[in-house]
């Protein structure tokens, strides 16, 4: 199991229409036109069982009638919040307007990109794609038209790929060279950033692609098209019908699924860099998509006999980790003990090599034998 759901409670019944988080504070577009702030506690004395509180802080009326806020997005010190075709900047801290964007009516969607770092931001209003760099205020750097209305975008570095009315491009910002990879399928397109890659739905298909358009690894296949796709190196999280799924985006096998709570119906996700939770979005409450523990996974993994992916999984996730090395011997020492009990002793020795286990521990296997005449050999 690599993720369980955890009811985050909003107080008094709101209509959510779209979400947005970073550092302790979940911002709520409505269904009628308006952002709540709210300060998010969250208790991790369990880490495989944590709970999530709020407390509503501010309330911001856009101005716009009651139309759904449809997208909201942290940039810098800026809530950026897309209500009937109008791109409002807000202060984090306030909820006022802190600054404009030029073109913010009429706009269909917007992406910021993905790169480390980046102040940049792309605007889409019908058939045009406009560029800015922030810097106390938006400077346009860049205008691209395309040949169909725009769905939606996504960028990173110097590349955008395009959702069109009919088809799925890959723009390069330097050459300006567009790549177009295939028509999409009738339902709404999707495109998720993974780092330089995207990641494309067609029907029941997620395609990687990179920055210049070509595959760049196998497809993942889903139980059926996808709402909407988030991800957490190395998961690739996937809103159906009635249930999530999980699947891990180097092997593309789908490594779990998760039902819907009784009477919730999602219709939408929110992930970010800041923070390694995912927010699932249902028209009047938000649940987080919690990781369970990697170490916790990779344990539970071993003893399901899945012992390469187990390992792999410590090794994509965990290099970081203060006592990295130490884990993964301990991990090794875990799948011998595992293979040996299942009386597989050639792999279970090869991952006791691995390991720092002690000659005299692997005494308890045999009976017959005492530990103190191995010692005086």
């Amino acid at each position: 199991m690599a993720y369980y759901l955890v009811h985050a409670s909003l107080g008094d019944k709101v209509k959510v229409q779209t979400v947005a988080y970073a550092e302790n504070y979940l911002f709520v577009g409505t269904q009628d036109g308006k952002v709540n702030a709210y300060k998010i506690k969250t208790d991790t004395e369990d880490p495989a069982a944590i709970k999530v509180s709020s407390t509503l802080e501010k309330k911001k009326n856009l101005g716009h009638g009651k139309k759904p806020v449809t997208k909201l997005e942290l940039f810098s010190n800026i809530l950026m919040c897309l209500c009937d075709g109008h791109l409002d900047c807000l202060s984090l801290s306030s909820l006022e307007p802190s600054t404009v964007i030029p073109n913010n009516r009429g706009v269909t969607t917007f992406c910021l990109d993905e790169s480390p770092s980046s102040k940049r931001i792309c605007v889409a209003i019908k058939k045009k794609l406009y560029l800015y760099e922030y810097s106390r205020k938006f400077d346009q750097f860049k205008e691209i038209t395309v040949s169909q209305h725009i769905i939606e975008v996504s960028y990173t570095g110097n590349s955008l790929c395009v959702a069109l009315k009919r088809e799925y491009q890959v723009i390069n910002l330097d050459t300006g060279e567009t790549v177009t990879l295939f028509q999409h399928d009738k339902s709404l397109p999707s495109i998720k950033c993974i780092s330089a890659e995207y990641l494309v739905k067609n029907e029941n298909m997620g395609i990687l692609v990179n920055t210049k358009g070509q595959p760049s690894r196998s497809s993942i296949t889903w139980s059926s098209a996808p709402a909407c796709i988030a991800h957490r190196e190395p998961f690739i999280i996937s809103l159906q019908p009635r249930i999530i799924e999980v699947h891990n985006i180097d092997t593309q096998k789908q490594i779990q699924q998760l039902t819907f709570p009784n009477g919730v119906s999602f219709t939408g996700m929110y992930d970010s860099n800041k923070d390694r939770n995912v927010w699932l979005i249902a028209p009047t409450c938000v649940y987080v998509l919690a990781q369970v523990p990697i170490e916790n996974q990779v344990i539970a993994m071993i003893r399901c006999n899945q012992i390469s992916e187990a390992i792999m999984l410590w090794k994509q996730t965990s290099s970081s980790h203060p006592k990295y090395n130490e884990k993964l011997q301990e991990f090794m020492e875990y799948a011998g003990d595992f293979m040996f009990i299942s009386l597989q002793f050639d792999k279970a020795f090869e991952y006791y090599k691995s390991s720092t286990v002690s000659p005299l521990k692997l005494l308890k296997y045999f009976g017959d034998l005492k530990e103190d005449s191995l010692s005086s050999e």
